[in-house]
């Protein structure tokens, strides 16, 4: 019954990789100047008491032309070819998905620091930007996460094996997967074609290396860069609550994001949903 009302499609799900083992164990704590600047912003959005009085947030004129490309192109996504055409009911939601993080991003950037709602009400471009980002890694993540909800034993095995290539330095041939990794013990072939579905997933690709030694070339699995960091349309000290550039399923920081990569089970952002 929520599934058919659309409860259910308007939740952005998201199922981080088991970082376990890579984790740095002891990492540089958050600095206190933007921790307090988190803490004073939120405590002063709580501290906005409702009114009966409305007040309306538009967009600004660039603002909205940056959510007009979006709309298009979601639109064209969600077509029977399209990259959200087995999620319909998901990504007709995307858009406003959008611009509810654009509104919460304009919160946290104005009056969760001074004046009140009524002093700022136009988001600007850049907030939208940042939101648009956002839409972007929540596509990828929600469909990663279903893969995970839906094949959790694969999805889990799939993710062993890029952390322990990753951990390699990103390149691995078959003969080293079946000799590093107890999964693929003495299996090459096994090895092989879990590269080999990484490879179709758009996880990495194939390349042959040179011997130093003048032998026979050696194929080897390439891992593909998950996180392409773009420019920050605003400056740190004026974002409120944002966080260092990730990788993974790590959240972009305020104004940052993915790049468009393609879909797949890639945490990336789909093509559709490139931004100029």
């Amino acid at each position: 019954e929520a599934s058919g009302r659309g409860l259910l499609a308007r939740f952005a799900i998201n199922a981080p990789p088991d970082r376990i083992g890579m984790r740095d164990v002891r990492p540089d704590p958050v600095p206190h100047q933007t921790r307090n600047h988190w803490d004073s912003g939120i405590t002063r959005l709580l501290a906005f008491a409702p009114t009966s009085d409305e007040t309306m947030i538009a967009l600004s004129r660039e603002a909205d032309a940056l959510y007009h490309g979006l709309q298009v192109r979601v639109e064209a996504a969600l077509g029977i070819d399209g990259e959200l055409a087995d999620r319909q009911a998901w990504g007709g939601k995307l858009c406003g998905l959008v611009l509810r993080i654009a509104l919460t991003l304009h919160a946290l950037g104005t009056w969760a620091k001074r004046g009140t709602p009524g002093d700022h009400l136009h988001i600007d471009a850049d907030t939208m930007r940042a939101a648009i980002y956002w839409g972007d890694y929540l596509t990828g993540a929600h469909r990663h996460a279903e893969a995970v909800i839906l094949n959790a034993e694969g999805v889990q095995s799939t993710e062993r094996l890029v952390k322990w290539i990753n951990a390699q330095g990103g390149r691995v041939s078959a003969s080293e997967v079946a000799h590093g990794m107890r999964a693929y013990r003495d299996n090459t072939d096994g090895a092989r074609a879990a590269l080999q579905a990484l490879a179709e997933a758009g996880r990495g690709g194939f390349e042959w290396d040179q011997s130093p030694k003048g032998g026979p070339p050696t194929e080897r699995f390439v891992l593909a860069e998950s996180v392409t960091v773009t420019e920050t349309p605003a400056s740190p000290e004026d974002e409120a609550g944002c966080s260092d550039a990730g990788d993974g399923f790590e959240p972009p920081p305020c104004g940052v994001g993915p790049s468009a990569r393609g879909l797949g089970d890639d945490p990336g952002a789909p093509d559709w949903a490139q931004t100029s």
